[in-house]
């Protein structure tokens, strides 16, 4: 397995996780399932000028970042909006599950697991601590300086990201031949 930033633990924001998952369960109990989470709506650019990248955006790459925003503006059919609470709750519903004592450790293929150091979406340092403790045969690739958007990451980042990819499918070889 190449696991690119999994959500191991979604990001809660200013929330703990049971607050988030609280919350959100009681939205798709209340019939509001299909509505956003309060402070999402429907896709809009993130900004008025769409060649401008940040990393609190999801990359720090600004020639990649932007091009989201172009496809989305030219193909509507393809555009994601915010988190609605069915979608929410069951995210947050699915990390308990495979936190689950014993569910992560049954995943015993060969895997690296590629982490970004600033990351808004996911916990990295639970994907770290999973492929490190839990995981039976996990290497992690930890990117300096990238955001959860890896493949709209830099040229040098994709690198990395192609020589981990190189670096486990010689274990895998390895492996199958031993």
């Amino acid at each position: 397995l190449y696991l690119l930033a999994p959500a191991i633990e979604p990001a809660a924001g200013n929330m703990s996780f049971g607050q988030a998952l609280g919350l959100m369960k009681l939205g798709r109990s209340l019939g509001k399932g299909n509505r956003y989470l309060t402070g999402s709506d429907n896709w809009s650019p993130f900004q008025e000028d769409l060649s401008v990248a940040n990393i609190d955006m999801c990359s720090s790459d600004s020639t990649r970042l932007p091009a989201r925003d172009v496809v989305f503006t030219r193909y509507p059919e393809e555009r994601v909006g915010g988190i609605t609470y069915q979608y929410g709750s069951t995210f947050f519903e699915s990390s308990l599950y495979i936190r689950g004592d014993g569910y992560l450790e049954t995943i015993d293929v060969p895997m690296t697991m590629v982490s970004a150091q600033v990351d808004h979406f996911v916990i990295t340092e639970v994907n770290q601590k999973s492929c490190d403790n839990r995981f039976p045969d996990c290497q992690r690739l930890d990117i300096a300086g990238a955001g959860h958007c890896l493949f709209q990451e830099s040229n040098n980042m994709l690198a990395q990201m192609y020589d981990g990819l190189d670096e486990l499918l010689e274990r895998v070889v390895k492996l199958t031949l031993d």
